[in-house]
């Protein structure tokens, strides 16, 4: 099981994983994903943090 955080201004907005059982280099089998927030200034960063310790290719 892989975890990871929605981050929005540097802020946890939501939390998600993601189950790696069977997967494989080959068959990674990515998964969309959406996050509806509204910006409240000019500028909003928008990023992605993994909290889960892994290896190449996410093992």
């Amino acid at each position: 099981m892989k975890t990871g955080q929605v981050l929005i201004d540097g802020q946890n907005f939501q939390d998600f994983s993601f189950d790696t059982t069977g997967k494989t280099f080959a068959r990674m089998g990515y998964v969309g994903r959406q996050v509806t927030f509204v910006a409240t200034g000019a500028s909003t960063s928008l990023s992605f943090a993994s909290t889960t310790a892994s290896g190449a290719y996410g093992r």
